[in-house]
């Protein structure tokens, strides 16, 4: 790995600079983006198929959305979206620094560390409670009471929170492989680690989580709305039913997971340029590398 050789290159950057750097990183490495997203959203794609096919009911009627399979398609997504984007992470991590790994590598690095993401994607990303949301909204046959909305909206709420204040929790543990303890100042445990980069940056990352929120909800709409539009025109029918909810709605959900997840590794880069002059670091690293390897 050259520390001095990155593809990005390391300095500050704004939510704009970071957003617009995210669209040149797809253009770069479209290919790579588009397997890695694809094989992490497939497995995925089709449970959520089998699971929510059933809610496409035929018999209503105008011009409505099927709200309820677009809302449980969502929050699916949104609960399988880290795993999903593992493969992903895994290869931006790498590619930064002019490296080009293989499959078996990531699912190498992902396999070191499955036990902390399990951990963090249950608990930190707050899957266990999503689903104990999923589980009681279908109770009663899904009856939707005041109380229900309540404590639905109340728990999907604080998953919210936790993703927004701790973004980074399956990048330190791809990317950083923190011990899951450890007394050495050097090497900080997983939760030391955590906290150090994700305490001091609580204000950004609460706004710029918030950004981002919007930038995702409009990016999704804008994606299926836009293949809705076209398809409608040329097929003459703009009731959204069959491959137009299945395929579109859901494919819609996975370009946004993949695209959310450069924005959050970049953001991830830049919170840490920004605390510990990582762009400095990188350099007096690099030039020990090279010292090392010219005594040898």
């Amino acid at each position: 790995m050259r520390l001095d050789r990155t593809h990005v290159r390391i300095r500050e950057r704004n939510v704009l600079e970071i957003l617009d750097l995210t669209f040149q990183i797809l253009r770069a490495y479209w290919r790579p983006f588009a397997i890695l997203t694809f094989l992490g959203a497939l497995p995925f794609a089709l449970i959520n198929h089998w699971l929510t096919a059933w809610l496409l009911n035929n018999e209503v009627g105008g011009s409505d959305l099927p709200m309820s399979f677009m809302w449980h398609q969502t929050l699916l997504v949104f609960v399988e979206a880290p795993l999903a984007s593992l493969l992903l992470t895994t290869y931006l991590g790498h590619a930064v620094f002019d490296e080009t790994p293989g499959l078996s590598k990531m699912v190498g690095d992902i396999l070191r560390g499955f036990g902390k993401i399990l951990w963090a994607v249950l608990f930190l990303r707050g899957v266990a409670l999503l689903v104990l949301v999923m589980v009681f909204a279908t109770l009663d046959g899904g009856t939707w009471s005041p109380w229900r909305v309540i404590i639905v909206s109340f728990l999907i709420t604080i998953v919210y929170l936790l993703r927004v204040f701790r973004p980074f929790v399956l990048e330190l543990i791809v990317l950083e492989q923190p011990r899951w303890r450890s007394s050495d100042p050097q090497h900080p445990s997983f939760g030391q680690r955590s906290g150090q980069i994700h305490n001091s940056a609580a204000g950004v990352l609460l706004g710029r989580g918030m950004l981002f929120t919007v930038v995702a909800c409009t990016m999704g709409w804008m994606v299926f709305g836009g293949i809705y539009t076209v398809a409608g025109m040329f097929a003459h029918n703009w009731y959204p039913e069959g491959w137009m909810m299945t395929v579109v709605w859901s494919g819609s959900l996975w370009v946004v997971v993949g695209y959310m997840t450069v924005v959050r590794f970049l953001n991830y880069l830049d919170v840490r340029i920004r605390q510990e002059g990582w762009e400095v670091e990188l350099l007096i690293r690099a030039e020990a590398q090279k010292l090392s390897e010219s005594l040898t």
